[in-house]
């Protein structure tokens, strides 16, 4: 028999895309899972679609919650997984078919902790709007695994995309009631892993949507992606005692930073000055150790070069890039 696989799914206000999601879940050629529909709140029709889901076939069981955010909806799934492993889709995305066989297989095969997979990103009408090069398969260890998170090659830091132990989820919880939650915990659970393995194949569609986190306009709250992000390096410091890290965490700092200060230039917000002020701090700090790094990725060593032509021509240079 194979192990049995918890699936936690968050559901809020998603009744356009909720079938699409659920359907590549119920198609997959790995069946043997348990579906734990979170229902957050949600005001449109997304219960009803799950209850349907779950009258036609008893592995999907869904729950419904007050609105308490994406991490407290994935907090009250991990907290009712009965599966070896889990993994986790957001409820505006979808799976190719052979999701849930090709990593169970790469773990099985690999004695992994975390199987990985690549993705792509598609527009709300499913429509590819970035395809992610895929690198080569790799089997980690922990701290490599990590490393190429924080320089973005291959693993990137969405909860997402991938299969875990559930054990490794035994004290670790998402942030409740933080944006970029996924900065907070992915780390976190990659550091408890021993082994961690890369698939080159594209079998995840995040969806991207107009309205959403990554796309909205700048809010208070977007702070966050800079806090997470000193506090999820702090730990992986406090970690790393040979210092193999340093760098990357440079690369990565540099590299959010970056997306801050284009998404508070865009904004009126009262605060727009320091929070630029903060985030070009950062970016002036690191570009040396951007450009002396044969490890970063091309698009960060751009960047550094750019910086030292100002902040002003920083920004129109992102803007140029798409943001990206």
């Amino acid at each position: 028999m194979n192990s049995l696989i918890s699936i936690v799914v968050p559901v809020y206000n998603v009744e356009n895309y909720l079938r699409e999601c659920l359907e590549s879940i119920e198609k997959q050629t790995y069946n043997h899972f348990e579906v734990i529909i979170v229902n957050d709140g949600s005001t449109d029709n997304s219960l009803q679609i799950c209850e349907e889901y779950c009258k036609r076939d008893s592995r999907f069981v869904v729950y419904s919650k007050q609105n308490g955010g994406l991490s407290d909806a994935r907090n009250f799934g991990i907290d009712l997984i009965k599966g070896e492993y889990v993994t986790f889709l957001d409820s505006d995305d979808y799976w190719e078919i052979e999701y849930l066989e090709e990593l169970y297989k790469n773990i099985v095969t690999n004695g992994a902790d975390i199987a990985v997979a690549n993705y792509r990103r598609v527009d709300e009408n499913g429509e590819i709007s970035f395809d992610i090069i895929p690198g080569k398969e790799k089997v980690y260890k922990n701290i490599d695994a990590i490393c190429d998170l924080l320089y973005q090659k291959n693993i990137s830091v969405s909860a997402h995309s991938k299969l875990y132990k559930s054990e490794l989820f035994q004290t670790i919880r998402f942030p409740k009631g933080k944006l970029y939650e996924d900065i907070s915990t992915t780390p976190l659970v990659f550091l408890k892993a021993k082994k961690v393995y890369y698939s080159d194949k594209v079998l995840v569609n995040y969806r991207v949507r107009s309205g959403s986190i990554t796309e909205s306009d700048f809010r208070e709250k977007d702070i966050e992606m800079l806090l997470n992000t000193k506090e999820m390096i702090s730990i992986i410091r406090d970690f790393d005692q040979e210092n193999n890290l340093s760098y990357a965490c440079k690369s990565y700092l540099f590299s959010k930073a970056s997306t801050f200060l284009f998404l508070v230039s865009k904004s009126q917000h009262k605060k727009k000055e320091i929070y630029m002020q903060e985030a070009w701090k950062i970016i002036k700090t690191n570009r040396g150790n951007i450009l002396k790094d044969k490890n970063v990725r091309w698009k960060n060593k751009l960047g550094a070069i750019v910086a030292f032509f100002g902040r002003k021509t920083y920004i129109k240079v992102y803007m140029l890039r798409g943001g990206k």
